[in-house]
C-alpha cells in the first residue's frame, strides 16, 4: 500500500512566495474575527462573572480590539480594490465568508476547477496589490 505524503501550503514549490504572503495576508481576517470574538467574550464574562480577571487590562484589550478591527478592515478594503468582481467574489466567498472554495464555485455557478482558477488569479491579484503597496510605502 502507497503511503501518501502531505506537503504543507509553505513548502509548495510551485506557488511562488508573493501568492504565499498573499494567501497569510487574506487569512488574517479570520485571525481578526476570531479575535474580536475573543476580546468580546472577554468583555461579557467580566461583567457577568465575579471576580473574573484577565491577563489585559481594559485598556489593553480596547488597544487590541481597535488594531484587529482595522486589521479586518484593511483587508476587505484591499480586496474591494481589485479591478474583476469575479475575483473579488471569490476571496470574498473564501476568505471572509469562510466557504470552502467548492462551496464558493457553487455559490458563484462555476466548476469546481474554474473556482481554484479563479482563486489563484485573485491571489496573485491580491500579491500584486501588496508590492504595489510596500512600493508606494517605501519611496
Amino acid at each position: 500500500m502507497r503511503e501518501t505524503v502531505r506537503i504543507k501550503k509553505e513548502e509548495r514549490l510551485s506557488e511562488p512566495a508573493a501568492v504565499r504572503r498573499a494567501r497569510a495576508y487574506l487569512e488574517e481576517y479570520q485571525r481578526a474575527t476570531d479575535m474580536l470574538s475573543l476580546l468580546q467574550n472577554e468583555r461579557d464574562d467580566r461583567y457577568g462573572i465575579p471576580g473574573a480577571r484577565f491577563s489585559a487590562s481594559l485598556a489593553e484589550r480596547t488597544e487590541q480590539a481597535t488594531y484587529w478591527e482595522g486589521r479586518a478592515r484593511e483587508i476587505c478594503t484591499l480586496i474591494d480594490s481589485l479591478p474583476t468582481y469575479r475575483e473579488k467574489m471569490m476571496l470574498h466567498y473564501h476568505y471572509i465568508l469562510g466557504y470552502t472554495v467548492e462551496a464558493a464555485a457553487e455559490a458563484m455557478e462555476i466548476s469546481r476547477s474554474g473556482a481554484f482558477r479563479m482563486k489563484r488569479r485573485a491571489l496573485e491579484l491580491v500579491a500584486a496589490a501588496l508590492a504595489r503597496q510596500e512600493n508606494s510605502e517605501s519611496a
